[in-house]
């Protein structure tokens, strides 16, 4: 063959290549910046619902979330320049510059789908609030984040009480809506549970004296028949006494009834 026309189908050859991995690359490029633009950007997202439950500062929310958008932008800039610099390289072969590009999508997918496992460890949904509702108690829950969204929702039943849950939707129960709290909502929760207090101390201070009632009539009875049974073995102990100073009179007059007849005896002989 003609070293000429070798040498154009090389280059023809290449040509075609070269545009065949160049539209591979745009495509796999653009999939890869959205990929890691949604990524970055729920990232932040994770890193606020994470201050946010931890209590952190707004500062601190928003210099995290800054710090996790530009590392990952320009993660995402350098991986890009060096695939483009691998791809456009004539001298380089292609088959190290395609598993290093869906390496790095894979990752991307992989990091991307992370936070769907660890939400799903967690037992959470996107906003961060338990999969599953279940009763929550007022008195120990958190009712807002530091952003000022509620976090407790509540719903009325058909007697007008308040019910807490931990996320919003329709009661497993009743089927009431679960709506989120509000202050008009916390205040009418602190005053019926103020009353209740105050209903649950006036039972207390009432069972209390009916005790120490109860508790005194029980001492003056127990008085009433200690001083009886006292009353009884006092009878008893005289009615005793008595009976052992007869038998002993008429023992002694025994006595002397018998000195006296021996006495007639003796001065008759």
């Amino acid at each position: 063959m003609d070293p000429s026309s070798l040498y154009k189908r090389i280059t023809s050859l290449t040509g075609r290549t070269a545009r065949i991995v160049g539209v591979l690359f745009l495509i796999c490029a653009v999939i890869y910046v959205i990929l890691v633009a949604w990524l970055q950007n729920h990232l932040a997202s994770q890193a606020i619902s994470i201050t946010q439950a931890a209590g952190m500062p707004a500062e601190v929310e928003k210099a995290l979330k800054g710090a996790l958008t530009w590392l990952l932008a320009g993660a995402t800039l350098i991986a890009l320049g060096r695939l483009a610099a691998e791809s456009l390289n004539p001298f380089r072969s292609q088959a190290t510059t395609f598993p290093k590009l869906f390496m790095l999508l894979g990752f991307s997918l992989a990091l991307a789908l992370l936070p769907y496992g660890v939400r799903k460890l967690r037992g959470v949904d996107a906003k961060g609030l338990p999969s599953y509702m279940e009763p929550s108690d007022p008195a120990n829950a958190r009712w807002w984040n530091p952003d000022g969204e509620a976090v407790l929702f509540h719903s009325r039943e058909e007697d007008g009480s308040l019910r807490f849950w931990n996320r919003p939707g329709i009661t497993p129960d009743t089927g009431m809506p679960s709506l989120p709290i509000s202050r008009e909502v916390r205040a009418t929760w602190q005053k019926v549970r103020s009353e209740t207090e105050a209903s649950e101390e006036r039972a207390r201070e009432q069972s209390a004296r009916e005790f120490k009632l109860k508790e005194e009539a029980s001492a003056k009875e127990r008085a009433r028949l200690a001083e009886i049974e006292a009353k009884r073995l006092a009878e008893t102990e005289a009615r005793r006494v008595a009976e052992a100073q007869a038998l002993a009179e008429v023992r002694r007059q025994e006595t002397l009834a018998a000195e006296a007849k021996a006495r007639l005896i003796k001065q008759s002989s």
